[in-house]
């Protein structure tokens, strides 16, 4: 559904028969548990899209190589802060998050009390590059070098299983690299959401950052 008012056109996306938060965090919900994350990366690229900016790289659900490489306008110690610091990743992945920013130190979306373990950092080198492993064994890193005032951000997820595709996470990670750059190079204007409801999501887990 399409709403036009003079702020733009609000776009009301909605998606019957997906599974629930609970089914998609065990791993039970097969391919349609990837459509969430599917869905947040493809509404950030047609906002993008429409505005002439770069898209953020797509999901190959076809590849068992999850790497992505995007510029960000934006010095890499101000992107590496902005990945590590809570009340700062918020705004831009639109979710709560607790982390540790130190090597060790713990990561969890939602905060500690809702995953307690979490994931932690084996990896954490402050303004150039940063890794987590988390209880299954896969392990997110990402990797910033910068030049001109820009910062190359290179993201890469290892340890999935290539024979249970299509990894939702990965979809969910560059949906949240594209806010990172829009929180960078669109200050003002850091979310394009304005109400997200996903069914046994837990509560205060999502954020909208008007």
């Amino acid at each position: 559904m399409l709403h036009v008012d003079e702020d733009g056109t609000l776009v009301t996306l909605s998606h019957s028969d997906l599974p629930g938060f609970e089914e998609v965090i065990a791993d039970q919900a097969g391919a349609r548990g990837a459509l969430h994350t599917f869905w947040s990366l493809a509404i950030a690229n047609l906002a993008d899209y429409l505005a002439g900016r770069e898209l953020t790289p797509m999901v190959d659900f076809t590849s068992s190589e999850l790497r992505a490489s995007v510029v960000i306008d934006a010095a890499p110690e101000e992107v590496f802060d902005s990945m590590i610091q809570p009340e700062v990743f918020s705004k831009w992945f639109g979710a709560n998050v607790d982390i540790e920013p130190r090597l060790g130190g713990r990561f969890a979306m939602g905060g500690f009390e809702l995953d307690p373990g979490g994931a932690k950092f084996v990896e954490f080198e402050p303004g150039r590059k940063a890794a987590l492993l988390f209880a299954d064994g896969e392990t997110t890193s990402w990797e910033l070098d910068g030049s001109g005032g820009k910062t190359r951000l290179t993201m890469m997820h290892s340890g999935f299983d290539p024979d249970n595709p299509p990894y939702p996470g990965w979809a969910g990670w560059l949906g949240g690299i594209a806010g990172l750059r829009r929180y960078h190079e669109l200050p003002g204007r850091h979310s394009i959401g304005r109400q997200v409801e996903i069914a046994g999501v837990p509560a205060g887990m999502l954020t909208v950052d008007q």
